[in-house]
């Protein structure tokens, strides 16, 4: 499963990166995150081909929300599951 994770806090994309490869790991499945910090640039390479399974999307990043990216990338034919989360000031992970 190919899983794109936008956020801006780069500590929340070490942590979902490192849950999603421990989970892999002990349930023989293959994960595949990748990061973005932007909304941008998660646009970008999705606009250039490439292609995911799940999207983990922060609410408040820069230039755009994660509703919004959601939004655009389903507007391109993206159907796949979406996860619009919001955690600041929080710790859960």
């Amino acid at each position: 499963m190919k899983i794109a994770v936008c956020d801006d806090e780069q500590s929340y994309l070490y942590d979902v990166k490192r849950l999603l490869d421990e989970y892999g790991a002990a349930h023989d499945v293959e994960l595949a995150a990748t990061a973005f910090s932007l909304p941008i640039d998660l646009s970008e390479r999705v606009e250039s081909g490439a292609e995911f399974d799940l999207y983990l999307l922060d609410v408040y990043m820069p230039g755009m929300t994660g509703i919004a990216l959601a939004g655009q990338l389903r507007r391109t034919g993206r159907t796949q599951f979406y996860v619009v989360r919001n955690c600041q000031k929080c710790n859960d992970i």
